[in-house]
């Protein structure tokens, strides 16, 4: 079966064809060109990239998403802005956000459940800072936020559906600004899945809560009403990446092994033959150097710049590999899995 990498069929560009193309025309190696996109974004059907601290968007903009001032959507990607300080981003489902080199948080598209943290629910068609604060990380789910400050504490905005906050309580009422979660201050990597999420803690623990109906946030139980506050997977204190797919989740432990756990029905938790599992679960015993998740699929990059993938990478319902499958491309240092159908 021949496997594809692509964005919605509006965007190809992790192809050997178009590596070689800018290899001769430019004289830099695929690893120079992947490394000059220093991020990469994926949201349900659009994308963002960081080139060289310049922002550029691609796909849909019914919701303004692109943040280019307008909603007319495009298949290749243009520059948003004029500034060339972005740093990180992320992409949600029908909104973005992104940090600038001064710490500073921004945020545009969608906002029907305050998601964009800036204190109402009015789309925005360009980036808005988000408050005068400092941030150092920021993950965006399906209609929810998760951000880490430069003093380690972890904030939360958005839906709260099934407690994806982490402010104690699971109900509809949602927050336009950034509220805390808990009072630590060593929080470090963060991770929004559709309605869950993962917290990672400078000490090596990983933290879930939110949606927990069939087993995505690890701590062995399942829950129809969801968490509402953080709960520790495990014991384990040597987590240092991690991942929030649709309806599962994926981390990367120091020694390189990859552990998966929740919804399973697309192969996503690689190795097992349950409906879900509820505790992480250690796919092969490969090393991989990044991992990331999409709404049913899941890519992994080993540190020879090869990249694989499983579980339902075409977003049509139906499982494409149950293993990790490598991908006919090398050289890559980024990836970016986004929460329907495409991969970056």
């Amino acid at each position: 079966m021949k496997h594809k990498i692509f964005l919605s069929g509006l965007l190809v560009f992790l192809t050997l064809s178009i590596q070689a193309q800018i290899s001769r025309s430019e004289g830099k190696s695929n690893v120079a060109y992947h490394a000059a996109y220093q991020r990469m974004a994926a949201g349900s059907d659009h994308y963002l990239e960081i080139k060289n601290g310049e922002l550029f968007a691609a796909g849909s903009n019914s919701d303004a998403q692109l943040g280019d001032g307008t909603t007319n959507s495009r298949n290749t990607a243009a520059k948003v802005g004029t500034d060339d300080n972005w740093v990180t981003i992320t992409a949600g489902t029908g909104f973005s956000l992104g940090i600038k080199a001064d710490g500073t948080l921004w945020a545009w598209g969608k906002n029907d459940l305050g998601q964009l943290g800036i204190g109402t629910n009015v789309v925005t068609q360009t980036p808005v800072q988000v408050g005068s604060d400092r941030w150092i990380s920021v993950s965006a789910g399906s209609d929810f936020t998760l951000a880490v400050r430069e003093d380690g504490t972890l904030w939360a905005w958005g839906g709260n559906s099934m407690g994806q906050l982490g402010r104690g309580t699971n109900n509809f009422s949602a927050n336009a600004t950034p509220v805390q979660i808990g009072t630590a201050t060593n929080w470090t990597k963060i991770a929004a899945g559709f309605w869950h999420s993962l917290a990672l803690k400078a000490d090596g623990t990983l933290w879930s809560w939110g949606a927990n109906a069939v087993g995505q946030l690890g701590n062995g139980s399942v829950s129809v009403t969801g968490i509402a506050t953080p709960v520790q997977i495990g014991t384990d204190n040597k987590w240092k990446q991690l991942a929030a797919g649709g309806f599962f989740s994926a981390a990367l432990q120091s020694d390189g092994t990859l552990w998966v756990w929740g919804d399973n029905y697309y192969g996503q938790v690689s190795g097992s033959s349950a409906e879900y599992e509820t505790a992480p679960y250690q796919v092969g015993s490969e090393r991989w150097n990044k991992v990331v998740a999409g709404r049913n699929h899941i890519l992994a990059l080993k540190a020879n710049g090869k990249v694989w993938s499983w579980g339902d990478e075409q977003g049509n319902g139906i499982q494409t590999n149950n293993t990790p499958v490598e991908k006919n491309i090398s050289g890559i240092v980024q990836i970016a899995a986004g929460i329907v159908s495409h991969s970056h």
